[in-house]
């Protein structure tokens, strides 16, 4: 087999490789896009209700994991569970990620949170 006719053939096995590879990172992140992940030894299923970013790397997420539902604060160095939720107030929750449906979910979830404990509405 000639040089040329091996290099071509080489450089054509690296460059399936890394589209391969690349396939497999944009398959990878459509998934996890998704908004749920189960762990498959566990079975346990995480969903992210909602989601709004408050600066370059911090974030308030809501999720939902197996019947728990939380409301996470996330920055760049960590993640910190600021609130159990009510699971009742999110049963029919879609996973969402844009920013409104999380102020939406935020803001109802405080006001029934306010309702039950007998404390006046005082936040928009």
């Amino acid at each position: 087999m000639s040089e040329t006719l091996r290099a071509t053939l080489s450089a054509a096995g690296i460059l399936f490789f890394m589209v391969l590879i690349f396939w497999g990172a944009h398959y990878a992140t459509k998934l996890v896009g998704q908004g749920t992940i189960r762990n498959q030894e566990t079975g346990c299923k995480l969903e992210i209700l909602g989601r709004t970013m408050l600066g370059k790397e911090q974030a308030l997420v809501i999720v939902r994991v197996g019947d728990t539902t939380l409301l996470l604060g996330v920055t760049g160095q960590q993640i910190s569970k600021l609130e159990d939720l009510d699971p009742a107030q999110f049963a029919d929750a879609e996973p969402k990620t844009e920013g409104q449906d999380f102020l939406h979910l935020l803001k109802d979830a405080w006001k029934q949170q306010k309702q039950t404990s007998g404390e006046e509405d005082t936040h928009p």
